[in-house]
């Protein structure tokens, strides 16, 4: 370096004046300069050397001085660079080492070179030597990776997830902004001397080893905690993932701890929510399910006695139709909590839907401490309820079962219960019913019922037969009823008594009925085109095909597809559909088929539940005098005034009256002598098939 050490201005005089003179730089000094592979140039005294590369770069000639070579520089490295070279000559300094950028003369663009400047004391060169390295490509580089750093960092800190780099040794490398802030680490503080798994409460330590162990072998690794932080609870969800380097070696493990504490509450919420009834409070069916479990395997393990009472109310519908269904709500809230604080703590209450409960009773005595139970539990509709200033009242009917006794689980021990309630309901309803060996019986009838019923559906078995009904005073046909029958694969002939557990169930129900119409309106049709007189067909509906509002649309569009006449139809209904339906419902259904031309007939009369009210209000052409009636009316005066009055009755009501179960002479005579004109039974035909009515059609 240059020995003088002037004052700043004359330093700065001295720069300026720096020229290429070269009569003082040897020519084997310039030789070696031009040997280098960089850019360079050599200050010796005031005289100043740029290398072959540099005077390439910047393009200078023959004849240039420091400050050309400086102008090469950015502007704002060039000051830079000044000031360094002052300094350096003021105290005397031997090296310069740092980055600048240079204008390349033939791009017209900056590159980024680092500058080296260094003092040479030897035969060859006596002076300062610089030489410029190009390290475009590397700043590049180094530039684009501190701003992918930079973004990556401003991403990290601008989620609400703690995050932490880990190096395998376990101590942290990096920790986003929320994480510093949850740990009250400040930019100052050495992390890398923190140690991630201090960070975690205790409890979790050895999940969290096992997971970061599985992230160091190349798998993204999961583990939940929780922490409780003065009194507040909080769930948190971690995820471990390894980076990997070029070789495939673990570098650092990514780990993502997120809050999922809303979540857990929301997810708790919606769970209870879903499996208790939101009305009641009380758990229900999904609820009951699950909370279940635990009952019978602690029974299965200390072989006790689980008993299940299934509650159904009589009669509530008429609650809801009567006082609307806040009044049913609050009905069902009411004996909801009389149940409650009567029953012992472990007891399982559910609510299964509509207006039927589940009772778990655990470690049951017996049969009678079942009993007792039930009975207790009817004691609470003793005292009304009220509502609004109204009594609400009403009754129960509980059917019920014990494990192992009844049943080996739950689904079975269900079933059971569930046959008890049938069975108390269909004698009457109110009471308690426990499951016995004859219900068993019953039970498995019924699902053998269900089951043919299903099987001659599957195989198209059914074959309508026709009852004749026959004119009295003429012996002529004037009608016919059609009857469900089904023949097997022996070609044997089968009654509805087969399946009758079928016609409780709407879509069986509803099934048997479209086949029996199809073939119904295929035999009229048949008819039809063989030029014979068809007669009325009586078909009949079973209460439960009621229970969607559409039995009238139904039929009316299969009458118009098969192109029959609603006059060739007519419809049986029996007083038991009055007792299952509202009165109002049906007769929509029932005006609708009468305007369209179908005779409407009541079956059974007398049998049910209905008055002479309902041949008063209800839209009804046909009375049906039930078989049981005909039988006694021989024997028993009192029966005999009956069938004798309905008969007359009729006309003044614009209906027809039929008798059935005509079985001898006898009951013919005494009918047509009370004045009734129709009637069937066995006297006359039994039921036949449809080629033997063909045969008694007229032409």
């Amino acid at each position: 370096m240059v020995s003088e050490n002037p004052n700043r201005d004359t330093q700065t005089l001295y720069l300026s004046h720096i020229d290429s003179s070269t009569d003082q730089i040897t020519s084997e000094t310039q030789y070696l300069l031009d040997l280098l592979p960089h850019h360079a140039f050599f200050i010796q005294k005031n005289v100043i050397y740029a290398n072959s590369h540099l005077r390439s770069l910047i393009g200078l000639n023959h004849r240039y001085t420091f400050t050309d070579i400086i102008n090469s520089f950015h502007p704002e490295d060039a000051k830079t660079l000044k000031n360094l070279w002052l300094k350096n000559i003021s105290q005397n300094q031997e090296n310069i080492k740092k980055e600048f950028r240079i204008k390349n003369i033939q791009s017209q663009q900056y590159e980024w070179f680092l500058l080296l400047s260094t003092s040479q004391q030897d035969h060859h060169l006596n002076g300062c030597l610089t030489t410029l390295t190009n390290i475009q490509r590397q700043m590049t580089i180094t530039q684009k990776t501190k701003i992918q750093l930079n973004t990556q960092t401003e991403m990290l800190d601008a989620s609400v997830d703690f995050i932490y780099v880990v190096h395998p040794n376990g101590y942290i490398q990096h920790m986003n902004k929320s994480s510093r802030l949850a740990m009250h680490k400040d930019h100052q503080i050495n992390i890398h001397r923190i140690k991630w798994i201090d960070l975690l409460p205790e409890n979790i330590h050895k999940k969290a080893i096992s997971a970061f162990n599985k992230a160091l072998q190349g798998q993204v690794a999961h583990f939940t905690g929780v922490t409780n932080i003065h009194g507040a609870t909080e769930y948190w969800d971690n995820t471990l993932t390894p980076i990997h380097q070029k070789n495939n070696i673990e570098s650092s493990i990514l780990c993502v701890s997120r809050n999922v504490t809303a979540q857990k509450n929301a997810e708790t919420l919606l769970r209870t929510s879903s499996e208790h009834d939101e009305l009641t409070g009380l758990l229900n069916r999904r609820g009951l399910k699950k909370s279940i479990k635990p009952v019978f395997k602690k029974a299965l393990k200390n072989k006790e006695k689980v008993g299940l009472i299934l509650l159904d109310l009589d009669h509530f519908k008429h609650v809801n139709d009567t006082l609307g269904h806040s009044a049913g709500d609050y009905f069902l809230k009411a004996l909801a909590k009389r149940m409650t604080n009567i029953l012992e703590d472990d007891t399982i209450i559910a609510r299964l839907g509509g207006d039927e409960f589940a009772i778990i009773l655990n470690k049951i005595e017996n049969q009678e401490h079942l009993i007792r139970v039930g009975k207790n539990i009817i004691k609470q509709l003793d005292t009304s309820i009220s509502y609004k200033g109204k009594i609400l009242t009403g009754g129960m009917s509980l059917g019920c079962a014990i494990y192992p006794n009844d049943a080996t689980g739950f689904s079975t021990l269900l079933q059971c219960a569930d046959t008890a309630l049938s069975d108390i309901k269909s004698r009457g309803r109110g009471g308690i019913r426990y499951f016995g060996k004859d219900l068993l019986y019953i039970a498995k009838n019924k699902a053998k019922q269900i089951e043919t019923a299903r099987f001659i559906l599957r195989n198209h078995l059914i074959s309508p037969f026709y009852q004749p009904k026959i004119n009295l005073d003429s012996n002529e046909l004037v009608g016919v009823e059609a009857l469900l029958r089904w023949h097997d694969r022996d070609g044997n002939i089968h009654t509805p008594d087969t399946v009758q557990e079928a016609f409780h169930d709407f879509e069986l129900s509803s099934q048997i009925s479209a086949a029996m119409q199809f073939k119904i309106f295929n035999d009229i049709k048949r008819w039809e085109n063989e030029g014979k007189k068809v007669v009325p067909v009586a078909i009949n509906v079973s209460p439960v095909e009621f229970l969607r509002d559409n039995y009238a649309e139904t039929l009316l569009k299969r009458l118009h597809s098969a192109k029959i006449s609603p006059e060739h139809i007519e419809v049986e209904i029996t007083e038991h559909l009055f007792a299952d339906r509202g009165v109002e419902f049906v007769v929509r259904a029932l005006k609708k088929l009468r305007e369209a031309g179908i005779k409407i007939a009541l079956d059974d009369f007398g049998t049910g539940h209905s008055s002479l009210s309902h041949l008063r209000d209800l839209p009804v052409d046909i009375i049906k005098i039930d078989y049981s009636f005909v039988k006694r009316m021989t024997t028993e005066n009192s029966i005999q005034a009956i069938v004798g009055g309905l008969i007359k009755l009729a006309p003044l009501l614009s209906m027809k009256v039929i008798a059935e179960g005509i079985e001898n002479q006898e009951q013919l005579t005494l009918l047509k002598e009370m004045g009734c004109h129709e009637g069937q039974g066995y006297f006359f035909n039994e039921a036949m098939s449809q080629l033997d009515v063909n045969k008694m059609l007229k032409k």
